[in-house]
């Protein structure tokens, strides 16, 4: 069984209780709640909550599970107020972040803290190093090659790319301009802008200058940020000036606070030539079971399944480590983890990150 209850408007507690327990653990889990990422940190929680009742009767019999969910926003301080936190209130684990640069700290007090940390949604490749953070999504090493191969193979060969200075922005556009080019495109041009700080008519104007150029005519967008709101300006200014070019972005913008955002407005006739980087919803039928847990309340986003999948993971590690849940024995577990996941191959590699295959995206 399992109930909900909050303590305070950042912090959502919420238990699975077995027949017969005797004892209890704390996972924690730093997700966003508000913002323009919180329908993503509100999927990414149901996607916990139906590991938790699957996988713990089988691997932690006779042990409630106490999952503990702070809002850390999607940003580096309250990430790492919310992880030392968790450590304070002995969590044997973590489930978090969404966002990069939120997890870059979350993973620095992992380390310090010794707390395993699993991100089902940060792809920097900045994350990759023999710590204790892992995820369950490829990092943008993967994604933006993966992403410049979608664009190259669909005809395009000179592509505007616009990004933000952020952890996330920077890591999948360096990623996209590798593969681009290594498969023979170019990116002639470039707008960057700090987060919160882009200014999305200039952008357009830039774009439409490269599709004028004699030299290197722009024939496509590539956007990298997570800064949805932005991308919801872009795409209003992109319609006005009546910038016809596909475009493109990396998996952030697989998320349904975009489109709800630009509806009845001009940009939403852009959203049919938007193709973004994706994860993989997971297997045929969980989008459905999604549903059916949370009784149709939360969108779905196919970073529940990454979630799922790091939820599992950890549970089972776990359930190896055996109590007290010491976080180097638990580490050591999480890193021999190796199941078919509903989000695809679930298998790290020494650095914790995922080892990529055919299904990631």
């Amino acid at each position: 069984s399992s109930s909900s209850s909050s303590s305070g408007p950042s912090t959502e507690t919420w238990l699975f209780s077995q027949p017969g327990a005797n004892s209890s653990v704390k996972i924690g889990c730093a997700l966003p709640f508000e913002g323009s990422q919180m329908l993503m940190g509100r999927a990414i929680l149901v996607g916990l909550k139906m590991a938790v009742t699957d996988i713990a009767p089988k691997v932690l019999p006779g042990v409630d599970v106490n999952l503990t969910c702070i809002d850390s926003k999607c940003k580096d301080i309250p990430a790492f107020y919310a992880l030392n936190r968790l450590a304070d209130e002995k969590a044997v684990g973590v489930i978090g972040e969404v966002c990069s640069g939120a997890s870059v700290a979350a993973a620095g007090v992992a380390e310090s803290r010794q707390l395993p940390l699993i991100s089902a949604a940060s792809t920097s490749p900045s994350l990759s190093r023999p710590d204790y953070f892992l995820r369950t999504v490829p990092s943008d090493r993967y994604q933006g090659v993966a992403a410049a191969d979608l664009v190259y193979r669909n005809g395009s060969r000179n592509v505007g790319l616009v990004y933000a200075d952020s952890v996330y922005g920077y890591g999948l556009a360096f990623n996209f301009i590798a593969g681009f080019t290594n498969a023979g495109g170019s990116v002639p041009v470039v707008y960057t802008f700090k987060p919160d700080q882009g200014n999305a008519t200039a952008a357009v104007a830039k774009i439409l200058e490269g599709k004028a150029s004699a030299q290197h005519p722009v024939d496509a967008v590539f956007i990298a940020t997570t800064d949805l709101a932005f991308v919801a300006d872009f795409l209003e200014a992109a319609a006005a000036a009546r910038l016809d070019l596909p475009l493109y972005g990396g998996d952030s913008l697989a998320d349904v606070t975009l489109s709800e955002s630009v509806a009845n407005t001009p940009g939403a006739a852009l959203l049919p030539r938007l193709t973004v980087t994706a994860p993989n919803p997971g297997q045929q039928g969980f989008a459905e079971l999604f549903r059916a847990f949370d009784g149709g309340k939360t969108p779905f986003s196919g970073f529940a399944a990454s979630a799922y999948d790091a939820m599992v993971a950890m549970l089972q590690a776990l359930g190896a480590a055996g109590p007290p849940y010491k976080g180097s024995a638990v580490l050591q577990q999480l890193l021999k983890q190796k199941f078919e996941g509903v989000s695809g191959p679930i298998e790290f590699d020494a650095n914790g990150d995922l080892k990529p295959s055919s299904t990631a995206y």
